[in-house]
């Protein structure tokens, strides 16, 4: 009522009917995480299919609404072209996404395993090149959709 921008950070793992689209009405920005095109793969990395995850973000989409797709850009898990074009392919599809941030994998969660005493299962993956992220850059835009770095 008071005009106050609002927006959520999801990766759009929730029920539908009473997580998720009873905050619409209040949201105007939704950020949505997409993983892995390939539930399987999905699940491999993440403990879960992606199926809910894609189902919700279909019905986010036809409710309306500013949608910011959010891709973790990580070696030898997802950093693929068959992964990132799945990906671009699923999104041209929904008309309310404004855009993609590809996000590129960082080492800064090591130190904060090492002092919980926690094995950091990714030490052994260096962080993406800059040629690297310009080339998922470009493969995401060969599909119409606005994307971005950072």
């Amino acid at each position: 009522k008071m005009h106050i921008h609002t927006a959520i950070e999801t990766s759009g793992y929730a029920p539908w009917d009473t997580v998720i689209k009873p905050m619409l009405p209040y949201i105007d920005l939704i950020l949505f995480d997409i993983k892995h095109i390939d539930p399987e793969a999905h699940r491999r990395y993440t403990g879960v299919s992606n199926e809910l995850i894609l189902r919700n973000l279909k019905l986010i989409n036809s409710y309306g609404g500013k949608i910011v797709v959010a891709v973790p850009l990580i070696p030898s898990i997802n950093m693929f072209k068959s992964v990132v074009e799945g990906i671009a392919r699923f999104l041209s599809t929904l008309r309310n996404v404004e855009k993609v941030v590809l996000r590129p994998y960082h080492r800064l969660g090591v130190p904060k395993y090492r002092l919980l005493g926690r094995e950091y299962k990714l030490a052994h993956v260096s962080p993406p090149a800059e040629d690297d992220l310009l080339y998922y850059k470009k493969i995401i835009e060969e599909w119409g959709i606005t994307c971005e770095i950072g």
